[in-house]
């Protein structure tokens, strides 16, 4: 006899294709989101030089209070309750023992450090490092907006290539592509060109990350925690974040280069990519334990 609609049964069945329903939103609102980086940038840098930046912060925060609007227009129709989108119960005291448990996860946590740490930096001392090499500040605005239109197209592609590569080894090239990014730009010299091909690639490796984090706490741990998971692991993207752009500018205060600093980013990204080669498979806990 067949199981009644709405039995756990069927729950278990629409499971896989709600939780695919939810990473796919969160990817795509991701790369959505870049293409803001494209337009405002050079907008900004158009509002600075017409207005000056008192102006141009100005319309930036009418902006913001604008999206804080349509964010309270959104959050009326939003549902409550403690489930996931597939219908699972949210535990997020007994989900943050399990993954502190699980070996992939710490390692993907102290990871995240290095993406943080490096694009931080770059997105809060490019344009004074390009300004310091003799390069006018539309190349900076160029830079960044360049960070944004490819940045939507390597968070799509990353998501493609995770479902070939596998979440782990997709994390661990990004890390590692990065890496050699900046040790290239940081080695040559600093032009027009260089410039903008370095955040071409940035951009593209910028919010990559996205897909295979979400694919891997969604796998190991289901979609009812997963707010709650990736905040946990954004603690360490976000001290790398605080990192990356303080100590950038106090080493440039100290010295009066960035040179230590891009050394910096180096190390930190080429250990990422090292420890996330070496973390466990990606076999679901809860499949391992069945």
């Amino acid at each position: 006899m067949s199981p009644v609609k709405g039995s756990p049964a069927d729950a278990h069945r629409c499971a896989p294709a709600a939780s695919l329903r939810v990473i796919l939103a969160r990817l795509l609102s991701a790369a959505v989101g870049s293409l803001g980086t494209f337009v405002l940038a050079p907008t900004a840098q158009a509002m600075i030089e017409l207005w000056s930046w008192q102006g141009a912060l100005g319309g930036l925060a009418a902006l913001a209070l604008c999206m804080a609007a349509v964010a309270f227009v959104f959050r009326a129709g939003a549902p409550d309750g403690g489930e996931g989108a597939t219908g699972e119960k949210s535990d997020a005291r007994g989900a943050i023992r399990e993954a502190l448990a699980d070996q992939a996860f710490v390692v993907t946590t102290v990871s995240f450090f290095a993406c943080g740490f490096q694009l931080i930096f770059i997105a809060t001392h490019l344009p004074k490092y390009i300004g310091i090499c003799g390069l006018p500040p539309s190349v900076s605005a160029q830079a960044i907006a360049l960070i944004g239109i490819c940045n939507a197209v390597g968070t799509l592609v990353a998501g493609y290539v995770c479902q070939r590569w596998g979440k782990k080894n997709v994390l661990a090239l990004i890390y590692l592509l990065r890496t050699a990014s900046v040790a290239l730009f940081f080695a040559l010299p600093v032009s027009a060109e260089t410039a903008l091909v370095f955040a071409a690639a940035m951009g593209f490796l910028w919010l990559s990350v996205v897909p295979p984090i979400s694919g891997l706490i969604n796998s190991r741990f289901g979609a009812a925690n997963f707010g709650t998971l990736f905040g946990v692991m954004f603690l360490t993207h976000q001290l790398g974040a605080f990192l990356g752009a303080w100590l950038g500018g106090l080493t440039y205060q100290w010295s009066g280069s960035y040179s230590t600093a891009w050394i910096s980013l180096i190390v930190v990204g080429a250990l990422a990519a090292m420890l996330q080669f070496m973390a466990d498979d990606e076999t679901p806990r809860r499949t391992q334990a069945a």
